[in-house]
């Protein structure tokens, strides 16, 4: 990945830049450019310095120092030879990132234990490609919903069938569910007279 040098002392005198805290080889300096001249200091395409590696990398130039001075700018790339990284848990974006970004792929796993938060997106997205629900009842929401006619006085009305994994239907005419512990009903509107029960194929357990 190409970076900026920001950490570097220049020496007209001898001509050589250090760079601070920076161990590169001749294979990773790209560029050095004096902006304030408008001249190229060093290019990685016609070596035109020497490169001496260690903790403090010097660069030796060949280039003309006129007009330079220890405070002169200098803009200088090199390539840190590392490819793009991974990054799991936590990345905050701000406003001006994202808008930068032209495509975001996250990639989830099979096997997803805990929640996955995306937030602060525009409201319309535009999606492609294949969208699978996949619930418990069967391979897709299509082979868990049955259409059932029924004649009414409303008009038509649409019946849900549930089946179970096994293909077999869920319901009164079908597998009961056992039920088993403590069932809390939160907030009933007051009831009075006689309460009947419609188990409607539920056995306790």
């Amino acid at each position: 990945m190409k970076q900026i040098v920001s950490n570097y002392t220049y020496n007209p005198a001898s001509n050589v830049v250090t760079l601070g805290g920076l161990n590169i080889g001749a294979d990773q300096l790209l560029l050095i450019v004096a902006p304030g001249v408008g001249r190229t200091m060093y290019n990685f395409a016609s070596v035109t310095g020497s490169v001496v590696a260690g903790s403090d990398t010097r660069v030796t130039l060949n280039a003309s120092t006129l007009g330079l001075t220890t405070t002169s700018p200098l803009v200088i790339f090199y390539d840190d030879q590392s490819s793009a990284q991974a990054v799991t848990g936590t990345v905050g974006l701000d406003p001006a990132s994202l808008l930068a970004l032209e495509n975001v792929t996250v990639t989830i796993g099979s096997n997803i234990y805990g929640t996955v938060t995306i937030s602060n997106l525009p409201a319309t997205q535009a999606i492609s490609g294949t969208v699978t629900a996949n619930t418990s009842f069967g391979s897709s929401l299509g082979l868990a919903i049955e259409q059932v006619d029924d004649s009414g006085n409303v008009g038509q009305k649409i019946a849900v069938q549930l089946y179970n994994p096994t293909g077999l239907p869920v319901g009164a005419s079908g597998e009961t569910l056992a039920v088993s512990g403590t069932v809390t009903i939160g907030s009933l509107p007051a009831i009075s007279g006689t309460v009947t029960a419609n188990l409607g194929g539920i056995a306790g357990g």
